[in-house]
């Protein structure tokens, strides 16, 4: 079987699958144009990510040693809104990038990709903390948290 037929028939079992759980749970029916124009979108946007070629915005950081005794602590989070769930990261390295500690954690009842990252960036403060780190760099992907730090709202 040629690929792009794989593709199409795996498609098509998919979208039956799909039409059958829509309509047992929610009693919509799909047409057959519906499931036809589906079907075509949903290909068309998987040949787009074939061809799609990856770019790097501005400079690739890489990794540099950290000065005398610092430590980076590196914190992030995955929100499932859904689930109301997030999974918490923790890594901590010393100054030749060497990892001291590296934690996770699933959280229940997070309300937003907000409280997540807080929630991350709590989570290797207070690692930082009960391992006595008093130099440390902490570093996170959420601009919102980094602000709120930054401004002296959050105190330690």
């Amino acid at each position: 079987m040629l690929r792009a037929q794989k593709c199409l028939f795996c498609c098509d079992l998919w979208d039956l699958w799909l039409d059958r759980n829509r309509n047992l749970h929610e009693g919509k029916n799909q047409s057959g144009m519906g499931v036809v124009n589906f079907i075509n979108d949903y290909i068309r946007e998987l040949e787009g990510l074939e061809v799609r070629k990856d770019t790097l915005v501005g400079e690739e950081e890489k990794w540099k040693a950290l000065e005398g005794s610092l430590i980076k602590i590196n914190c992030d989070a995955s929100f499932d809104h859904h689930g109301h769930k997030a999974a918490l990261g923790v890594v901590i390295r010393n100054g030749r990038g060497d990892i001291l500690v590296s934690t996770t954690r699933l959280n229940t009842e997070v309300d937003s990709t907000f409280d997540a990252e807080a929630l991350a960036c709590l989570d290797g403060v207070l690692t930082g903390v009960s391992l006595g780190l008093t130099e440390v760099i902490v570093e996170g992907d959420s601009r919102s948290i980094i602000n709120k730090c930054k401004s002296g709202f959050l105190s330690f």
